[in-house]
């Protein structure tokens, strides 16, 4: 249940933890219109988040893969209509590139 997420999250900060993060699979059609609403969450709970291309894993026949997949670029145009976006120096060791928000 979202609601027992929620309180994970909430349970975790209270706890002291930091370097919460909070990873989104993006497809298009399904969720890439919540992103600006996913990011104004995160920077209210203060955690991170993680936007990830969805993994060609198995057989799924719920969607068509290619015209789900919402690339790290277009989910990056669609933070930049809202938010300016600074490549961030941290290296992640692997393919994810991190980003800040200006404002």
């Amino acid at each position: 249940k979202l609601s027992h997420v929620l309180d994970g999250i909430d349970a975790a900060r209270e706890a002291g933890f930091r370097g919460i993060k909070i990873n989104t699979v993006v497809m298009k059609g399904r969720n890439d219109e919540e992103i600006p609403e996913l990011i104004e969450f995160a920077r209210k709970k203060k955690v991170d988040i993680s936007f990830i291309e969805e993994m060609p894993l198995g057989e799924i026949s719920e969607h068509d893969r290619g015209l789900a997949l919402c690339t790290s670029e277009e989910v990056r145009d669609i933070i930049r209509k809202h938010h300016e976006l600074v490549p961030a120096t941290e290296d992640s060791g692997g393919p994810a590139r991190y980003y800040r928000m200006e404002d």
